[in-house]
């Protein structure tokens, strides 16, 4: 798991992702750097999670976080084949997660109450 606040951050980590969802995170970050870090304050971040123990560990770590209660969902093509989702979820007033993780670990329950939040017109 990645979890990154700025494009300084998030450049360390370029080798380590697939280009596609680096680019995923990329505009994510672009917008807590200039919007947020920049000024001090902090915004948020984009966690790329790579496996359910990864999930785990991160809800675990954010009991109240609603994963299905999101803002905007998109669905991220890998190169490999794989889709990840980008999940943006406001865990406050100016405070997000933009969530980047495999479809896969989500239940058909879970994708569905994703696409029902966001108007069905992403996810």
């Amino acid at each position: 798991m990645y979890e990154v606040k700025s494009m300084r951050e998030l450049s360390a980590i370029r080798t380590k992702i697939d280009s596609k969802l680096f680019s995923a995170a990329q505009e994510c970050v672009s917008l807590l750097d200039r919007y947020y870090t920049s000024a001090g304050i902090d915004g948020g971040s984009c966690v790329i999670i790579s496996s359910m123990q990864e999930l785990r560990k991160f809800l675990h770590n954010h009991p109240s976080l609603d994963i299905t209660a999101v803002e905007y969902a998109d669905v991220i093509e890998q190169e490999n084949g794989l889709q990840y989702l980008n999940l943006l979820i406001m865990a406050g007033t100016e405070f997000s997660y933009n969530l980047l993780l495999p479809s896969v670990l989500l239940s058909p329950d879970e994708l569905q109450e994703i696409t029902a939040n966001t108007g069905g017109n992403h996810a």
